[in-house]
Parts: structure tokens; C-alpha cells; sequence
């Protein structure tokens, strides 16, 4: 480690195929200490498993999912304003900064089918060109995927062989988790290995979370309201009840060790947010495992305070609110989703037609 008063946090890396632990073989890497990001950047440059071309990988400021771009920068004026970004203090921005610009990788990876764009058409040809060469050549073989969109290319940060993966939830938010809860794997460097950290983010004697059935999100569309999945229940990891610093461990998928410390990242955090459409084989209808045995363990102090609330429950959804609220009572989310389903089952209703002038009994007809 460096000195205090040194802005750099020096690490040092183990030379490639050194199992003894031999430090002085290995390269110096240092971390700005106002940096926003974790990632050294010398292990956050890969190549894309769809195209086989270099991206770069970093962490989004609107706490969205990690961001692949190109290594290259390009003239701000030459490209239209939504593929430009921009990177300040370890992190990504969309919009420029300046004269020059960074370009996200789906935007020009050669496995999307892309729209003709005049302004990228010809580095799309060209990603094209190399992408079956190599493949020609036997230099590279693409994923196994029919269809791959730009959601598919962003998440494969996330090189998981699992087939079970969980879907956390907390609030409003569901995420969906690389592996089971509870064996979800501490992404920092450790510093006795400089290798990552084989601990993992979920505490062993206390439980951080409840095992909760919600309702399936429905996918965006009228195709998503008649899947067979619309209105069936699925099991969620609920973490509502834990306060923000805590959750934040879980975000960054730190252990209890390595959270809010200097220690840099392995391996980028493998949270992606959650997609009906797109994750419907992780959905979990039956109850896990995990959920029985997290009844034998004690649950944390403060998700205990909250849970007791009476009354502080959305009687739909689950969600928790820090002020005590009557019995029945909705989330603003879901007071939202029960009014317009209401306003709909009105507008199909069949309404009393007023009656015409012609209709109307006259005065003779009336009786005298």
C-alpha cells in the first residue's frame, strides 16, 4: 500500500502462472483515491464473446448496469448525440465532454442487427469484416446465441456456468443475481492472494433478507399482459427492510471484510436488472431451498425493526414504509397500477344508454 498522503493506492499483481506468491515478479497498478470506480483498468479491458473485439468496460454514474466501450475516442461532431459518451473519475457519462467522444460497444458490435446509421456505417463494416475473418481463420467462436441484442451484449460481464440465479428485490428494484444468494462471490482483490476474494457477500449468521412470493413484472407491450406468466407469483430475495449502507455491500458485491475499504476489484460487480422477457428461465415458482433454512437463522437488527411495523406493508406488492400506515394500505406504485386497472374495467363496462327524444313517453301516452 502507499502512503497516506500519496493521492495513488499502489497494488501490486502476481505475475501470470506464479502460484507461489511471489510479488516482486508481478506489475504495479494504482487507483486515484478520489477515483468513483474500483476497477483497475488494466484487468477491465476484454474482449467482446459475440464479435471478439476489444471493450473496455466501466461502471455508469446513473448506478445502471456496467457499460462496454471502445477503445478508441472519436470526434464529438461526427457522430449523433446518442452514441456519445463520455468518462469522468472512473465512471461513464452519456454526453460528450469536450471535442471528443466514446462510443458503446452495441452500438456497433457486429453480431446486433443494426439500422443503417450513416455516421457508423462504415465502422460496423469494418467490425463485420474482422469478425468473420477471425472466424474464418479458426481464431474465435462466437457464443452459442440465436439472437443477440444490445441488453445481451452489455450483460455478458456476467460469465456465469449457473443455472439458478436468483432475483433480489429492494423496494422497487429487482435485480438478478449471478448465481444462488447465497453463494454470490465477493468481487474485490484480495490482498494476501492479489487474486479475487473467495469469500462471499451473504453473512452466514445473520440473514439479511426475507424469502417473499410477488407477482410476476409484466413485460412492456400487450404481448406481455398474455403470456402464460402474467399474474402467477414468483420467489424474490426481499432485502426492503435494510438500510441503504448495508444494501450498497450487497450492490458492490463486496464481502463484510472488503466493504467500504480501498481494496480494488477483481472482477466487475454481475448484477443485471431484471427482465421478464429476457430472464424467464431464472424465474423461481417453487419455494428454494435456501428459503427454509434462512428461517433457522436470525434475521438482522435492523430488518427486524422495520419488519415489525404494524401496518407498514403494502398490502400488494410487499413493500415496506418507514411511517406507520392503516391496514390495506397501497404503495404509491401499486395505488397507481390498482387505479388504472379500475379506470380500464370501467371502460369495458357496459354504461346505460341515455334515452332519445323519441323515446321518451309523451303526454299521451302518460297515463291520466
Amino acid at each position: 500500500m502507499a502512503d497516506e498522503n500519496s493521492v495513488y493506492v499502489e497494488y501490486k499483481d502476481m505475475a501470470v502462472g506464479d502460484g507461489s506468491g511471489n510479488w516482486e515478479q508481478g506489475r504495479t497498478m494504482r487507483v486515484h483515491r478520489s477515483s468513483a470506480s474500483k476497477t483497475l483498468r488494466a484487468g477491465a479491458t476484454k474482449r467482446c464473446i459475440y464479435c471478439n473485439h476489444p471493450i473496455e468496460w466501466y461502471e455508469r454514474g446513473d448506478n445502471r448496469e456496467r457499460l462496454p466501450l471502445l477503445l478508441q475516442s472519436f470526434p464529438s461532431h461526427l457522430l449523433p448525440e446518442r452514441y456519445r459518451w463520455s468518462v469522468f473519475n472512473g465512471l461513464v457519462y452519456f454526453g460528450e465532454d469536450g471535442s471528443y467522444c466514446r462510443i458503446a460497444h452495441p452500438a456497433v458490435c457486429s453480431a446486433i442487427h443494426h439500422e443503417y446509421e450513416k455516421a457508423l456505417d462504415g465502422l460496423r463494416r469494418s467490425y463485420k469484416v474482422a469478425t468473420a475473418t477471425s472466424i474464418q481463420k479458426g481464431e474465435f467462436v462466437p457464443a452459442p446465441l440465436k439472437e443477440v441484442c444490445e441488453d445481451d451484449v452489455v450483460e455478458q460481464v456476467t460469465q456465469t456456468s449457473s443455472n439458478i440465479r436468483h432475483v433480489v428485490r429492494y423496494n422497487y428494484v429487482l435485480l438478478l443475481a449471478p448465481c444462488e444468494v447465497d453463494q454470490i462471490q465477493c468481487v474485490a482483490r484480495a490482498s494476501s492472494t492479489g487474486e479475487r476474494c473467495k469469500k462471499t457477500v451473504c453473512m452466514e449468521d445473520v440473514a439479511e433478507g426475507l424469502w417473499v412470493q410477488v407477482e410476476i413484472p409484466p413485460a412492456p407491450g400487450r404481448g406481455g399482459q398474455e403470456t402464460l406468466m402474467a399474474g402467477q407469483l414468483m420467489w424474490v430475495y426481499d432485502m426492503s427492510g435494510l438500510d441503504p449502507q448495508s444494501f450498497m455491500r450487497w450492490k458492490a458485491q463486496t464481502c463484510a471484510t472488503h466493504h467500504d475499504t480501498s481494496a480494488p476489484q477483481a472482477e466487475m460487480p454481475e448484477w443485471v436488472w431484471f427482465d421478464t422477457w429476457r430472464h424467464g428461465q431464472f424465474i423461481t415458482y417453487d419455494e428454494p431451498e435456501m428459503a427454509r433454512e434462512a428461517r433457522k437463522r436470525p434475521a438482522s437488527p435492523f430488518f427486524v425493526q422495520v419488519a415489525a411495523r404494524t401496518g407498514a406493508k403494502c398490502a400488494q406488492c410487499g413493500q415496506y414504509s418507514h411511517t406507520k400506515q392503516e391496514a390495506g394500505w397501497l404503495c404509491a406504485k401499486c395505488a397507481a397500477i390498482a387505479l388504472r386497472r379500475e379506470q380500464t374495467h370501467r371502460k369495458w363496462q357496459v354504461q346505460p344508454q341515455p334515452q332519445t327524444p323519441e323515446a321518451r313517453p309523451t303526454r299521451e301516452d302518460s297515463p291520466a
